[in-house]
């Protein structure tokens, strides 16, 4: 299994965890980190602690080194404004304007449908999208622990994000 941006972008679950273990990850978004350790309480998909999803999605984004540093941010920080309380005007006070903006642009809004969802990504542009990606990708890993009908949206979804990708 792979964490999948494009064909010449693949991460195994290995280089994206031996990323955690990086000190220049680790103190360059200690921030980040320590918002979702405190903020994303629960498991995931897998199990394992809600945070650990946040940081293997900023450690992918990271690794993949074509992600500047807001965008490795929106990506530790990506499920924040729709699973705590934090605001987007506390968000954008702690990381800025741009790391707000990626993050509400991988948020699903209330009342949106997947899809809608998905195109709002698009439209938001390729840093957006790179995030949704490895967020899909994250959730598949653990595709074991997920029902049928959701891998078969999350797999239309992936298509058209690679899709917009390349035309971006």
């Amino acid at each position: 299994m792979y964490y999948y941006v494009n064909d010449d972008t693949k991460l195994t679950i290995d280089q994206v965890y031996a990323c955690l273990f990086n000190d220049s990850f680790n103190s360059y978004y200690e921030e980040a980190i320590a918002l979702v350790k405190k903020e994303l309480v629960g498991l995931d998909y897998g199990g394992c602690p809600n945070y650990l999803h946040a940081l293997r999605m900023g450690s992918a984004a990271f690794h993949i080194g074509d992600m500047a540093g807001d965008v490795t941010t929106a990506a530790i920080l990506h499920d924040v404004l729709e699973d705590t309380d934090i605001t987007g005007n506390e968000l954008s006070g702690m990381f800025g304007e741009k790391v707000w903006a990626l993050v509400d642009a991988v948020s699903r809004k209330q009342g949106q449908t997947y899809f809608e969802f998905i195109q709002q990504v698009i439209d938001a542009g390729p840093g957006a999208i790179k995030i949704k990606l490895l967020d899909i990708n994250d959730h598949l890993f653990y595709k074991e622990n997920i029902n049928e009908s959701l891998i078969k949206r999350y797999v239309k979804a992936e298509q058209m994000l690679k899709a917009a990708l390349e035309k971006s």
